[in-house]
């Protein structure tokens, strides 16, 4: 067994004894049943604050696109960012098979889809756009492996931290059996889930951006996102949304949320080997972009 692989196998190990020894203070039991969506208060003033700041957040995607527009002539760099809006609509399914729960007052007006309000989604996916800004731009730029490995653990770590402070507040929350609840009430499999399948339309775009960038072409680059993320979720989210809609013992549970921990990486490492043609696990920083280091054994 190569050395890397043996840093691999052992980096897992560690992780999901981590992820088992951290979650068993926090695995609940439900009643028999498909899980019942708590009836938390509506938060205005928190929702003042961060909604327009994932707004904001869209806005400086946007921006950034539309000057990189101006020296490519591309409009892909327009419509990529606008395109995170559209997972807004997705995200109300996903709030049902994934038991998440979003308090939302009726006279502000949401579009609703299965009982779901899609408003305050659209602006949270919105600020999802500067993500896939810089995820294409790093493809643009040919960063090396290392570089865009470091970038999605910040993201991750980010994203745990950020909606860890956005349940503690009570903007949203996640009920029935959560799997991978590892430090407060987050469920980490899902900011993991999602920058991945973030990673993954970026990556499409890249794959794609000769056809993608004129006006009319970059318009279906409106659709990538929002079936990237879907596609992701569809792909590796499965085993958790089969623990969180069931009454399991704690290590299945766990087991399960561990599978699609897993099976995201596996995705990520699959995008870029299979769609980008690149070497995933090749973290040499002399690594040129487009050379491939000897496969794994």
């Amino acid at each position: 067994m190569a050395n890397r692989d043996k840093q691999i196998l052992t980096g897992l190990v560690i992780g999901l004894a981590v992820i088992y020894a951290s979650t068993y203070a926090h695995h609940h039991h439900f009643h028999s049943g498909l899980p019942i969506p708590p009836l938390p208060k509506f938060r205005f003033k928190w929702n003042a604050v961060f909604l327009p700041i994932f707004t904001l957040l869209g806005v400086a995607g946007l921006v950034a696109g539309y000057n990189e527009k101006t020296k490519t002539k591309s409009w892909l760099n327009v419509t990529l960012p606008l395109s995170a809006i559209l997972v807004g609509f997705v995200q109300c399914v996903l709030n049902v098979v994934c038991c998440i729960e979003y308090p939302w007052k009726h006279k502000y007006g949401s579009f609703e889809l299965l009982g779901k309000q899609s408003i305050p989604w659209l602006a949270i996916w919105f600020g999802a756009g500067l993500l896939l800004h810089i995820n294409y731009t790093l493809l643009e730029k040919k960063a090396k492996m290392q570089h865009i490995w470091q970038f999605v653990v910040i993201v991750i770590v980010a994203n745990i931290i950020l909606q860890e402070i956005i349940i503690k507040l009570g903007i949203y929350s996640f009920y029935g059996s959560q799997p991978s609840v590892v430090f407060w009430k987050l469920p980490i499999w899902n900011p993991i889930v999602d920058t991945v399948g973030i990673y993954f339309s970026a990556a499409l775009a890249y794959k794609f951006k000769n056809r993608l960038s004129s006006p009319l072409g970059s318009l279906f680059a409106l659709l990538l996102t929002p079936m990237a993320i879907g596609a992701t979720y569809g792909f590796v989210a499965i085993p958790a949304i089969i623990a969180i809609n069931s009454d399991f013992p704690w290590f299945i549970t766990e087991t399960l949320g561990a599978v699609t921990i897993i099976a995201s990486g596996f995705m990520f490492v699959g995008v870029n080997e299979l769609l980008l043609d690149r070497d995933a696990l090749d973290v040499d920083p002399n690594t040129v972009f487009g050379e491939r280091a000897p496969l794994l054994g």
